[in-house]
């Protein structure tokens, strides 16, 4: 499902009965529309690149290993791909204390950040760290 256009009314979910989106990550259907942002933006980088999936998790290596260069959703689709050499989760969203998931998890912060057309400035480094809380809630107060 595609974000919704900017200025839509607010949808209910049907599974949790709270606004779309808001009740992640507890609710699975508002969790996995939080995911499809970042998922929807690793489609078009792997399209754009021309990656088929023998090479997919390569490219999710190449980049997390240079975060600076790339938009902030392939950054986390990136780290979904990857598996934490210390605690066996998804790369950046480890528990506390994991120290290569909180590394990653910081250095998610260095990727590009690029307002959507008609959106308001700011309004992408919104949602990027309500996305980052959602993917990762045992690391924040």
């Amino acid at each position: 499902m595609a974000r919704p256009v900017v200025g839509a009314a607010l949808r209910r979910c049907a599974e949790c009965s709270g606004y779309q989106y808001s009740g992640a990550p507890a609710c699975a259907a508002c969790r996995e529309l939080v995911d499809g942002i970042v998922e929807e933006e690793w489609s078009a980088f792997l399209h754009h690149w021309d990656v088929g999936g023998d090479q997919e998790l390569a490219l999710a290596e190449l980049v997390a290993a240079e975060p600076d260069r790339h938009d902030w959703r392939v950054v986390d689709a990136a780290f979904d791909r990857l598996v934490c050499s210390e605690c066996s989760d998804r790369l950046s969203r480890g528990p506390v204390g994991c120290s290569a998931c909180d590394l990653a998890h910081g250095f998610r912060y260095a990727a590009i950040e690029t307002d959507r057309p008609s959106v308001p400035p700011g309004n992408e480094h919104a949602i990027r760290v309500n996305v980052s809380v959602v993917r990762r809630p045992q690391g924040i107060s």
